[in-house]
């Protein structure tokens, strides 16, 4: 299986208001390989996102690096943030900036009929839920080519349509071979999704190993609510 991300000594380090050092991730290595479904829980401020910035580039470590086989998309919590355009199309062209029109509209396309969005190529991208805004912010990465996903908090304000629509989104990209990263403390909607479990508490990789086992450890410890179900029901779909 090949590689897809291998995170080695992953250190991050800012200076407060008041002078004074903090260090906010603490020598974290792992690998992620080709194809896998990785959840990475852990409470407010456990370094989640930040992490995930380090690892598409964003945010540069203070020590340790990041390798990865391509470039990595990523879906945020607030998917507002990530519409820039007046249509769902037009958002997906944006990214896009190919001078032949033609074929951009029909990669674009090609992109919303995968997250189901086709339908409303041309309506006004603001006024989508929160469910279908999730999903053209994947399909603006869909279009770029990216086949490794990093998914910060996706199920923030989401019903129960909206998170059982992005798992099954998910599930689908996951059957087409892409790398799937879910970062988010809602276990009980995804769990179920995930190939291996990872936990970050007080910014240090805590855990890093099988879903299941995870299930009969103190999570709580780690400041992630335990859920009580089997691992097989942990997932919102339909």
């Amino acid at each position: 299986m090949r590689l897809s991300i291998k995170a080695s000594g992953i250190c991050k380090s800012f200076t407060q208001p008041d002078g004074s050092p903090k260090q906010a991730l603490k020598d974290i290595s792992f690998e992620i390989m080709k194809g896998e479904l990785v959840v990475i829980g852990g409470e407010n401020g456990s370094g989640k996102s930040l992490l995930m910035k380090i690892l598409a580039g964003l945010e540069t470590p203070s020590e340790g690096k990041v390798d990865r086989d391509s470039e990595i998309g990523l879906v945020f919590q607030d998917a507002d943030a990530q519409i820039l355009a007046d249509t769902a199309i037009e958002d997906v062209l944006f990214g896009l900036r190919m001078k032949d029109r033609a074929t951009a509209r029909a990669k674009a396309l090609a992109a919303l009929e995968k997250v189901g969005l086709d339908a409303k190529a041309d309506s006004p991208s603001h006024f989508l839920s929160g469910g279908e805004k999730r999903r053209l912010a994947i399909a603006s990465i869909l279009a770029l080519g990216r086949d490794t996903l990093i998914f910060d908090e996706p199920y923030s304000n989401l019903d129960y349509p909206g998170v059982k629509s992005v798992n099954s989104i998910v599930t689908e990209l996951k059957e087409a071979g892409l790398t799937i990263i879910i970062l988010t403390h809602e276990l009980e909607k995804c769990l179920g999704l995930a190939d291996r479990f990872m936990v970050l508490h007080h910014g240090q990789l805590v855990y890093n190993g099988d879903p299941a086992t995870a299930l009969a450890m103190d999570l709580e410890a780690w400041g992630i609510r335990k859920p009580e179900s089997p691992l097989e029901t942990l997932v919102w779909r339909s």
